[in-house]
């Protein structure tokens, strides 16, 4: 629980002893944001460090002081720890980073007071390397994305809510469920769409032709799928994008699509559908 700073407690020596394993968890909390908030030398921290930045950046707002893990997304939290352990062992010259697979979704945002579809995009990877003795180590990364939080500060008796001694508010501030944001954003454009994608892979060690399989559109409503090629991922219309992944057709080992029975189909431009190779 964040707390306001300023804010002491006291015990009496009876309860002492049994606030000990307390206390040494706390002390262990406070080492881990210690490691947590040491700065990468050789990685990025991608989603995982940026919800942990805008975290802090709330606290700081509201004049609050983390006291440990759970006052943050305990999987980005764990997620940038292990980057900087990775970080801080890695024989920097050994160092991979490759992507794992990439995700475009349809996503609502608010742009001049209003509410518009776009389509933003997750790229989901690991770094790979070897520490000095030679131990294969690796660890994964997101971007496209971090976590906004939302802190409100919680009345402990709404009927009551004010000190009568001091006049100040009585209560705590609690950390709500986060907002995701979306930092990256398709264009609908296909060259525009190709220079993207070939920027984020030039700052990698993947090729696109390892990627065929690993591109999927996700449904509005979470179903995600379609296992496209670079070039149909670069290419296809957002809308045949959704169709292929909610028809269920499927690229195959050499590339081409197919079908749930198999059958060969491709993307008429002339038609704007996908339909069957004759």
């Amino acid at each position: 629980m964040v707390k306001q700073k300023g804010a002491t407690e006291e015990y009496d020596e009876e309860t002492k002893e049994a606030l000990e394993d307390i206390l040494w968890q706390k002390a262990q909390d406070e080492k881990e944001i210690k490691q947590v908030h040491r700065k990468l030398k050789n990685i990025k921290g991608g989603s995982a460090e940026q919800t942990i930045k805008e975290y802090d950046a709330a606290f700081k707002e509201k004049g609050l002081i983390s006291e440990g893990l759970g006052d943050y997304p305990r999987d980005q939290f764990i997620g940038l720890k292990y980057l900087r352990e990775f970080d801080s062992r890695v024989n920097p010259s050994s160092i991979k980073k490759t992507i794992s697979n990439m995700i475009i979704e349809p996503v609502s945002i608010k742009e001049n007071d209003k509410l518009i579809t776009k389509h933003a995009l997750t790229v989901n990877g690991k770094y790979q390397g070897y520490n000095h003795a030679g131990v294969r180590m690796n660890r994964g990364w997101s971007e496209g994305w971090y976590l906004k939080p939302d802190i409100q500060f919680m009345m402990v008796n709404p009927g009551a809510p004010f000190d009568p001694e001091t006049g100040k508010p009585v209560g705590d501030y609690k950390v709500m469920r986060p907002d995701k944001v979306h930092t990256l954003f398709v264009p609908e454009d296909e060259k525009e769409r190709r220079k993207l994608f070939e920027s984020i892979l030039e700052d990698s060690d993947t090729l696109p032709e390892e990627l065929s399989g690993r591109l999927m559109y996700r449904q509005s409503d979470g179903g995600r799928g379609g296992a496209f090629t670079f070039d149909q991922f670069c290419d296809l219309p957002f809308d045949q994008l959704r169709q292929i992944q909610k028809k269920g057709y499927y690229t195959d080992s050499k590339g081409t699509l197919r079908d749930r029975e198999g059958a060969m189909v491709e993307y008429n431009r002339s038609s704007g559908k996908i339909e069957a190779i004759a």
